[in-house]
């Protein structure tokens, strides 16, 4: 499984309104601030200025310490893990800080398939065909199951859909705060692996997605997806996609979650 790195950047929307990092900007500064103690502490930069060495290095072994109790305390993304218990102690960690979406998500993936076969189908054949009965046309409805796991340190999100008895690992993935509509906003890019070859069908494809999680309800996401399934003869699809979180579990193999498309 490809682990994804947390993307810390910040964009701006239409109105150029500000995307917000998912770590607040005092958690980075304390890490800076104990990285340049640590730093100064191992050179002879201050000596000549008069200041006195082993108060600098007691302070930066005593935030050294305090790195590595956090980064301890955060390693773990089992449901069991420290920090997993104190944020379902105290939802609110979940804005404040960074949110706690570990978990099997169950869902649907609706696509534009029934549209990108109307379309071939007229391409073959003599009859007109009026492009705007491609909206009256309903998206073609797949059962998803997504697996994600996710901590202070980065993201892992694999999934499986059973129309194609495929798999995706997630290649990259980015999680932003988005203040305006009070969300958090996961981006990633996937390698899609088809289990079962068919003619209208590419066996391996890449392909991104981008979910919203709304603070005030994060067992829920709604969002889009894009491939590049068999581009070259315009069978690439996009759709949307909704999940509800199904469980707190996140240390599933491909095989058992399969499963929870069968319930």
């Amino acid at each position: 499984m490809v682990v994804g790195t947390l993307i810390f950047k910040c964009q701006r929307d239409t109105k150029r309104e500000r995307m917000q990092r998912v770590i607040p900007k005092w958690l980075w500064t304390m890490s800076l601030v104990a990285f340049g103690l640590a730093l100064l502490s191992s050179t002879e930069i201050l000596q000549p200025l008069g200041i006195r060495m082993p108060a600098i290095r007691l302070a930066s072994s005593a935030a050294s310490i305090a790195i590595l109790v956090l980064s301890a305390f955060f390693a773990s993304n089992g449901r069991w893990a420290p920090w997993r218990i104190l944020w379902r102690a105290f939802p609110s960690l979940n804005k404040l800080l960074f949110p706690d979406l570990n978990g099997i998500w169950v869902g649907t993936a609706h696509s534009n398939w029934a549209a990108i076969e109307r379309l071939r189908s007229a391409a073959s054949s003599e009859k007109a065909m009026v492009l705007d009965d491609l909206f009256d046309l309903e998206l073609t409805y797949s059962p998803i199951v997504i697996q994600i796991k996710c901590t202070i340190f980065g993201i892992r999100i694999v999934s499986h859909q059973s129309n194609t008895q495929s798999k995706s690992f997630a290649m990259s993935t980015g999680i932003e705060r988005n203040e305006k509509s009070d969300s958090y906003i996961l981006t990633y890019t996937y390698r899609q692996e088809n289990s079962i070859r068919i003619a209208t069908d590419s066996e391996v494809h890449v392909g991104a997605a981008v979910l919203e999680f709304e603070y005030g309800d994060l067992t829920r996401a709604i969002g889009s997806y894009w491939t590049k399934r068999c581009w070259e003869d315009g069978r690439n699809t996009a759709g949307r996609i909704a999940l509800k979180k199904e469980s707190d579990e996140s240390q599933l193999s491909i095989s058992e979650l399969s499963k929870h498309l069968e319930n």
